[in-house]
């Protein structure tokens, strides 16, 4: 079990999914490129139990994506795992960078189009937490 307090965050989201996989208790994050890449990819060991999936449709908002691409911006999105009272708590972000990769429009939403909260829900050995859409 890691350290209360332990953080593991993705990097830009653009359509990608967030996969965790349980391998004899140890967790290893995937930033799953394309949002289907997973069956390629071999957890050290032997394959592990999803015990997390968070895909695009869960999270991706095309009104507010068109919106920042229309003023020349790049959009990403990015997950916050935080591991808390034996469990994980995921969180999703949003930004909309400028040519540079300065943050120029950030916040909530930051899941599901719509949604006011950047909470997706929380996971850990027993409680699996798969999110395929809104």
């Amino acid at each position: 079990m890691p350290p209360e307090g332990t953080i593991a965050i993705t990097t830009g989201m653009n359509g990608c999914a967030l996969e965790v996989v349980d391998k004899d208790g140890s967790y290893v994050f995937y930033h799953d490129r394309n949002g289907n890449s997973m069956n390629s990819v071999n957890v050290p060991g032997g394959v592990g139990t999803t015990v997390c999936r968070v895909t695009a449709e869960s999270y991706w908002d095309d009104v507010w994506a068109a919106n920042q691409m229309q003023m020349g911006r790049a959009v990403q999105y990015q997950f916050l795992c935080v591991f808390k009272r034996s469990f994980w708590h995921v969180g999703c972000f949003r930004f909309g960078t400028d040519g540079s990769g300065v943050r120029v429009a950030h916040g909530g939403p930051g899941v599901g189009p719509g949604q006011d909260s950047a909470y997706v829900g929380y996971f850990n050995q027993t409680i699996r937490l798969i999110r395929r859409s809104a």
